[in-house]
């Protein structure tokens, strides 16, 4: 199915999050994987939300305003309150990592529209249209297809169980696009939404007061759950846009939900604490609530610090018992009185790219701890002591202060601020939601500070019970993360440290090891001073904090703590834990001052031991050591020298040997009578076995490659490094494409560096061991048709290995690819078949003796082509022949030698349609269903391009014309196939363009020829 050439304003909608009202497709893309793409059906509808932001002015500020005062929610009644949600496009700059991902490269920042129905997904691969497909998403594994249209068809009391592999044991797939998943997260919104509706979650004017059902709550969890493991372990991240709904998730009054709410939340917080630095600005999540969840708990006056109320046998004075509770009541809550609870609902506004805001959030919030003289002179500066006798257990009494001295006192709530005193909430039998409810109705507290009062009942609520403090602590230090991601470091100073200067310093208490504090506070401070560390003026002192540059620091503590924990059978360290331990290490390692502290701490050897971990349940862990230990040295030359210094390298060597020996021994047998492996990026291993080879693998191949490592390791092809290697090229079904593109790159790059080594690679058998593999079957992967040519040109230097490669029919093998329906369809995306003409380039200009058998094979791939184009039977003639314009349409002629000078026929991009899935879209659609699929085209083009990327040496250029390719070009132009116009000039049609130039500067006596031939085809 064609591709329709997105306008503007369809590619500004590709990134708004449709509701489920669409439809998906999967396609095959050219290595046989699976993509899926989005398509929406609502034709002539806007988003909700778009009118808000192509439209402005009063009139339309009045109407949203009587909207929302007629407004009144009722118990599993009204629809919920519009959303704004958006996509945000992503730039080209992505800054997620796409190795993982077949084909390799940057995901496109477009989305395809396809037409059709969902469509299962079909072994063997397919079609995925004509040329032009580079903007469609990366592309996805079988596996990752298939479970997605699971997600999409299955009915949602089975979504739990559906889920919860993924939720227990971790991802178990390559790095994955976000765009493939545009359809279930639709769903799960829909989910969501009517979730949200039913326990009137949208905002705090009427409270959650029931329970969530055991259905429910489970469903909920999963959602949350999978959507934050997703989001871990995918590109493209930018695009999710679920905001809105974990803004109203933050109103429930399930604490596990909670929970789960924010630590999804954290997930895009992180990203766009990046991001926000390229123009993101907002963020999806309301910042007040935020704050609300990550308010002060107000112990340090009594000598309680977050560690204290981590442990488990802390005394809480009984001062604490009596809890209050403090707001600002403002001239418009305070005239509506106990009726206008309503009214006194904050009016919204939008601002900044659409995010929603309460008004209230607008202004400053008034700390409970300080009142200014001009709002009342019965307030002091600062609280008194509260009052603990005069109470009544469970009593509520609310101390209003006039806004004007000497004001008489009414009975009408008036402005300025109000004291709420809450009584022993602990001894209270009530749930915390039930005596919000009895505060709301006696005091009419405004619907913006409701929730900041919930969080209030639920800590003194919770002081007394081990369990509930902890859990309420690991409630405010995400949320604390949260909000330092997504604040300017101004910003949270004012609305954090003013308050708890030292706050940096109780999170790193909370993590040293001999408070025995639980794992998952651990996490959550890891995170939160991770997330402060990215503040310019905050990094030196968190680093200070953990005490980095010190040897039996806290943060080296922590390390070695975890290796030996690691080594158990049962280690207390959760995965969380260890994502956020390695989150601010990787922070400390972009920080030139931090970085060089943490490596002349000795984490260098730290990172060597968790290396030397042989756990098969700790694969991921050892995964992340290498990678973060790999960046490392590549940054610090002091961390190389250390890494060398302590035997890091045969530690290295050694762990990749024992991982190919325990991959060999599970899956030999398999491989031997399973051939569709080679079409699978890791072949027949397991993700985690994967990535833990492609992780050591790059980080030899990146020490090899780095200037002044050369001296350390000179001794590398004296290990079993080379028997490694071969071992991949041998059981190559096995690893997989993109380990035996890895293994080819390291052949090379050992014979490039020293070539002495040759002599070594060949007494290993590896070049033998690498033909077979290529005369046997070459993969679908840009990595090893990339690899091929550069380890031919090393494998070549010595007499006695050009005499071995001319032996073999490797060239041949290699240019069939252009010929084959899998390798022309993945050559086509991109520039890959650009990259590979300049490969080919490079490896004979240093091999000139190589030349012909390569400019040979190029013209028997020419004539192939064209013996296969006669062949060529469409599905249906209509579109092949010469068709007669429409009425009224004018046919221009391109008659320009530069590209962007020429008339096409078509306009490039029609003119913005009001809405996406109105006329524009159904006419592309219309125009892309006429567009028929035609692969001997294709690689036509493919093969051009091939040639372009050949013949910027022009004399390769001036040698292929001597091999006479003109009448063999020209066949290719008459084919039945070859499309009358095209609105671009295709590459193939430069290439002819650029072999004519030279052929007339050659010999300008072949000029005539050439017409004449042109004139016979015509006939």
């Amino acid at each position: 199915m064609a591709t329709v050439a997105p306008t503007s304003v369809q590619q500004d909608e590709e990134f708004r999050h449709m509701r489920p009202n669409g439809e998906t497709r999967i396609n095959v893309n050219a290595a046989g994987a699976y993509v899926t793409t989005f398509r929406s059906t609502r034709d002539g509808q806007r988003g909700p939300g778009d009118g808000a932001d192509e439209q402005g002015g009063a009139e339309e500020e009045k109407e949203e305003e009587e909207k929302k005062k007629k407004k009144k929610r009722k118990k599993g009644g009204e629809e919920d309150s519009a959303r704004t949600s958006k996509r945000r496009k992503e730039d080209d700059d992505d800054d997620d990592d796409d190795d993982d991902v077949q084909g390799g490269g940057k995901a496109a920042r477009t989305t395809s529209r396809f037409t059709g129905p969902v469509e299962e997904p079909k072994a063997g691969g397919g079609d995925t249209g004509g040329a032009g497909t580079s903007s469609a998403p990366l592309p996805t594994s079988a596996a990752v297809a298939a479970f997605i249209v699971q997600l999409s068809d299955a009915d949602p009391d089975a979504l739990p169980q559906l889920l919860a592999p993924i939720i227990r044991d971790g991802w178990a797939w390559p790095r994955t696009d976000l765009q493939h998943w545009i359809n279930p997260l639709n769903r799960f919104d829909a989910i969501l939404d009517e979730i949200i509706r039913d326990y009137d979650l949208g905002s705090m004017e009427h409270s959650q007061l029931n329970a969530f059902t055991p259905r429910i709550k489970d469903l909920l969890a999963s959602i949350l759950a999978f959507e934050k493991v997703l989001l871990e372990n995918s590109t493209n991240r930018k695009i999710f846009a679920s905001f809105d709904r974990l803004n109203d998730l933050l109103h429930t009054t399930d604490i596990s939900i909670l929970l789960a709410t924010l630590r999804l939340a954290l997930r895009p917080a992180q990203q766009f604490s990046t991001a926000s630095q390229n123009g993101l600005v907002t963020f999806g999540v309301s910042e007040k609530r935020l704050l609300d969840l990550a308010q002060g708990w107000g112990t340090r006056d009594y000598g309680l610090e977050m560690v204290d109320l981590a442990s488990d046998d802390v005394s809480i004075p009984p001062e604490l018992d009596d809890a209050e509770w403090q707001f600002y009541r403002k001239a418009v809550d305070a005239g509506k009185g106990a009726s206008g609870g309503a009214l006194a609902e904050p009016a919204t506004e939008k601002k900044d790219k659409g995010k929603e805001v309460d008004a209230m959030e607008v202004e400053e919030d008034v700390p409970a701890a300080e009142t200014s003289a001009s709002t009342s002179a019965a307030a002091p500066a600062t609280p008194t002591p509260k009052p603990r006798a005069a109470f009544a257990q469970g009593s509520l009494l609310a101390t209003p202060i006039p806004a004007t001295p000497g004001a008489p006192s009414s009975s009408a709530p008036t402005e300025g601020l109000t004291t709420i005193l809450l009584g022993n909430v602990g001894a209270n039998p009530s749930p915390a939601v039930d005596i919000l409810a009895d505060a709301v109705d006696k005091y009419d507290v405004p619907i913006a500070d409701r929730l900041n009062l919930l969080q209030k009942i639920r800590i003194a609520k919770s002081l007394h019970s081990t369990s509930d403090r902890r859990t309420m602590l690991v409630v405010r230090l995400l949320a604390i993360a949260v909000i330092a991601h997504t604040n300017s470091e101004a910003h949270v100073q004012t609305k954090l440290f003013l308050y708890e200067p030292e706050l940096i310093s109780q999170l790193a208490e909370l993590v040293h090891p001999d408070r025995n504090v639980p794992v998952e506070i651990q996490a959550a401070s890891f995170y939160a001073l991770d997330a402060i560390a990215k503040f310019k003026n905050k990094t030196s002192e968190v680093a200070s904090a953990l005490n980095a540059s010190v040897t039996h620091g806290i943060l080296m503590y922590v390390l070695r703590r975890t290796v030996a924990d690691l080594e158990g059978d049962s280690p207390t360290s959760t995965p969380e834990f260890i994502d956020s331990l390695f989150n601010i290490l990787s922070f400390f390692q972009t920080n030139s001052s931090v970085g060089n502290m943490i490596v002349g701490a000795g984490v260098t050897s730290t990172l060597v031991d968790f290396v030397r971990n042989q756990q098969r349940d700790r694969l991921s862990v050892v995964t992340k050591a290498i990678t973060f230990l790999d960046s490392l040295m590549y940054g610090y030359g002091s961390a190389f020298s250390l890494f060398i210094s302590i035997g890091g390298l045969p530690v290295f060597v050694e762990r990749v040997k024992d991982e190919i020996e325990v991959c060999i021994e599970a899956h030999s047998s398999v491989a031997s009578t399973l051939k569709l492996a080679l079409d699978t990026p890791t072949g027949l291993l397991s993700f985690e076995q994967a990535a833990l080879l492609k992780a050591l693998l790059r980080a030899i191949q990146r020490l090899m490659q780095t200037a002044g490592t050369t001296e350390g390791l000179r001794n590398l092809i004296d290990t079993s490094l080379p028997a490694s290697v071969r071992s991949i090229m041998t059981h190559r079904d096995v690893f997989g494409p993109q380990i035996f593109g890895l293994a080819i790159n390291i052949t090379a790059t050992f014979i490039h560096n020293e070539p002495t080594c040759l002599t070594t690679i060949q007494e290993a058998k590896i070049p033998e061991a690498l033909y077979d593999a290529i005369e046997d079957s070459i993969p679908v992967s840009i990595d090893v048709l990339q690899a091929i040519p550069n380890a031919i040109g090393a494998l070549c230097l010595n007499s006695a290995g050009l005499t071995q490669f001319n032996t073999r029919n490797i060239i041949l093998r290699y240019f069939s690819t252009f010929t084959s329906d899998r390798h022309v369809r993945l050559l086509q995306e991109r520039d890959n078949s650009t990259m590979i003409g300049t490969c080919v380039d490079e490896l004979i200009r240093h091999h000139p003796s190589l030349k012909e058998k390569v400019l040979g094979a190029a013209l028997d791939v020419l004539k192939t082509i064209r013996e296969q184009g006669k062949a060529f039977v469409p599905e249906s003639s209509e579109g092949y022949a010469l068709q007669r314009p429409k009425e009224g349409e004018d046919v221009a002629m391109d008659v320009s030698d530069s590209p962007a000078e020429a008339t096409p026929a078509t306009p490039l991009s029609p003119t913005p349609a009001p809405a996406p899935g109105g006329s524009e879209v159904a006419d592309g659609a219309q125009k892309a269903e006429e567009t028929k699929k035609n692969i001997i085209m294709t690689s036509v083009d493919v093969m051009g391009r091939f040639l372009e990327g050949l013949f910027q040496n022009l004399g390769h250029c001036k040698d292929f014309i001597r091999l006479d390719p003109i009448p063999i070009i020209i066949d290719v132009f008459a084919l039945p196939s070859a499309p009358p116009t095209t609105p671009h000039p295709p590459a193939y049609i430069l290439m002819m363009d650029k072999l004519f130039d030279v052929m007339i500067k050659l010999n300008p006596h072949t000029a005539p020829a050439v017409l004449r031939n042109i004139s016979v085809n015509a006939h």
